[in-house]
């Protein structure tokens, strides 16, 4: 499709689950079709992949912004995600979500250090919610910078603001825990791959008032 005053764009859509991909096959193809200058949303009921709002490079890099794997299946790969979700669905019992004053740093002291609390601001008039780190770890600081006690539209670029609110707003409406995959961008470290847990909590008429997320980078390839 030919745009007015632009180069041509190409949009795609999946709406059958693509069996045989594994996660990394799918963000590499998306960010390959980016690049391209295609469009591509891929969701099916295990995987939900978040876009980039523009496939432009990023200057001197030669690098795409790439996309956000969200997993609801919760097939972690790191042990520090996988023991919070298992210390999080320990706790909420048969509940949908644990409340947060039920968070425990004792019992929460194998991955305490990668662990963030996102306030829910309601959203009000069918405007969207919005969001708010009232605890920030030392490990995501020294990758993102201070977020802690900032409205999360305050604290960064517009597209990283969209790309979190959208993760985050997947989580609240959903009211269930995802794992989110995703190279990191944020002052060119093109060189750290991360992988986070988003995870409800509540109040007893079971609305979602925050979101325990736990951020965890490592590095994928050498510099």
């Amino acid at each position: 499709m030919k745009m007015p005053g632009g180069p041509s764009r190409l949009s795609l859509s999946v709406e059958r689950p693509l069996v045989g991909f594994s996660g990394k096959q799918l963000l590499d193809l998306r960010m390959y079709l980016t690049a391209e200058r295609c469009d591509l949303r891929i969701s099916n009921g295990a995987r939900d992949i978040i876009p980039p709002m523009s496939a432009q490079l990023r200057r001197g890099t030669g690098i795409a912004d790439p996309p956000i794997a969200v997993d609801w299946a919760l097939e972690f790969g790191r042990p520090e995600t996988s023991k919070a979700y298992a210390y999080w669905d320990s706790i909420r019992g048969e509940r949908a979500m644990p409340a947060r004053s039920e968070l425990s740093p004792r019992g929460m002291r194998e991955f305490l250090a990668y662990v963030n609390l996102v306030n829910v601001q309601p959203a009000v008039e069918g405007a969207a919610a919005n969001y708010q780190i009232s605890l920030e770890s030392a490990h995501t600081r020294k990758v993102f910078g201070q977020l802690a006690l900032h409205n999360v539209k305050k604290s960064t670029s517009p597209e990283r603001v969209r790309l979190a609110s959208e993760c985050f707003e997947l989580v609240r409406t959903a009211a269930r825990p995802a794992r989110v995959q995703s190279p990191v961008t944020v002052g060119n470290q093109f060189w750290l791959d991360s992988e986070s847990l988003l995870a409800p909590l509540g109040d007893q008429a079971g609305q979602v008032t925050a979101i325990m997320w736990v951020f965890v980078t490592w590095e994928a390839v050498a510099r």
